[in-house]
């Protein structure tokens, strides 16, 4: 009896915290490299369709990129966004992928680096449609190795308003 007491109260905590973190997926996109081979003029794009401008989201970056490649403690990305109308809002994000130290800041998988990162917080759209996000590298080279995938995804943002 007390084992299925137990067991209850750990089923309905575990689901009360899974169905309260007031977070839900607008959008989740990964798309891969040839070569592992990034080029400064390869944009990459994710189309986005957006029927809520009430609600404000969490932007993350995904990627996986070979640690024998890795250059320095971060990856910058140049991000702009377009709505149907044309309108641009861009901004820089920096995937940090070691510390001061020179120790990875994200797990690995065999060889390479999975990143898992939020990029931009508490993020608005200002107007329904379809909304095109075009990313490039905004490092200081031609061309980045190592990259084998990268992905967006959009979760909606819990807005936390002071009582």
């Amino acid at each position: 009896m007390k084992l299925r007491h137990i067991l209850f109260i750990l089923i309905a905590a575990t689901t009360t915290l899974s169905c309260s973190n007031g977070e839900k997926v607008l959008f989740d996109q990964t798309i891969s490299f040839d070569n592992e081979k990034w080029l400064r003029q390869d944009v990459k794009t994710f189309n986005i369709d957006v029927d809520n401008v009430d609600d404000c989201y969490n932007f993350f970056v995904t990627m996986m990129i070979d640690t024998n490649c890795v250059r320095g403690s971060q990856l910058p990305l140049v991000m702009n966004l377009y709505n149907d109308n044309g309108e641009r809002r861009n901004w820089r994000s920096f995937v940090n992928l070691r510390n001061p130290e020179g120790n990875w800041l994200c797990p690995l998988e065999g060889k390479y680096l999975v990143v898992n990162q939020r990029i931009k917080e508490y993020f608005f759209f200002n107007s329904k449609g379809t909304h095109r996000l075009e990313i490039h590298h905004g490092t200081d080279r031609y061309e980045i190795y190592g990259v084998k995938q990268m992905g967006i995804r959009l979760e909606k943002a819990k807005l936390v308003y002071p009582e």
